[in-house]
């Protein structure tokens, strides 16, 4: 299924004006609406809600990427990512100190205390790091609403480093980006979290 969609870009200048810039983005949809391919002019980009493997995300992702140059030889790249983002919630835990010994209490901060336990309505955490291949980004978010907790776990690891693109290269680095990725998601998560997913297949 193909979709033509205006993205609409907002930057912020040092005076808080606003100048938004808008242009047009192809989106390819597979049947179920799983997959994601979007295209625009400046950016291509592959996204999933029914992810298994990292292995067959970066295949699909390396067919995307070569068609891309095959057609229409971009160059330079200016930005390469990989983002995952995690959402956690669980009926029979709707309160925040019902997840306390689930999530890593370094991560958590003062929500360990039983001070914040049903009155708090949302807490953001971010720390942005630089490496010496780009820069990771963990965003932590804790949302409370209707008898509902959620947890969210957004990584973002990113270079906007300006450069010719190379498949193969490229291919690497997100193999090495992945890897960082899950070290992050395993030590915000205890054990007994983990076990409570449900399986991959």
């Amino acid at each position: 299924v193909v979709q033509q969609t205006q993205t609409v870009e907002v930057p912020l200048s040092p005076s808080l004006s606003a100048a938004t810039r808008s242009s047009m983005a192809w989106r390819f949809v597979d049947s179920e609406e799983n997959w994601i391919v979007s295209l625009a002019p400046d950016f291509i980009s592959l996204e999933t809600l029914a992810y298994t493997t990292f292995e067959d995300f970066s295949d699909r992702f390396d067919r995307v990427l070569r068609s891309l140059v095959n057609v229409f030889q971009p160059n330079p790249q200016t930005r390469i990512g990989l983002r995952y983002i995690n959402e956690m919630s669980n009926e029979a835990r709707p309160h925040i100190g019902d997840w306390r010994g689930l999530i890593n209490d370094a991560l958590l901060g003062a929500l360990c205390s039983e001070v914040f336990d049903e009155d708090v309505r949302e807490a953001v955490h971010v720390i942005n790091s630089q490496q010496p291949d780009g820069t990771f980004a963990l965003r932590f978010a804790v949302k409370t609403e209707g008898g509902s907790c959620k947890h969210i776990l957004d990584f973002d690891y990113y270079n906007e480093e300006q450069k010719p693109i190379d498949v193969e290269a490229l291919a690497n680095v997100l193999r090495g980006y992945n890897g960082v990725v899950y070290k992050m998601f395993r030590w915000c998560i205890e054990d007994e979290l983990l076990e409570q997913f449900e399986p991959i297949r």
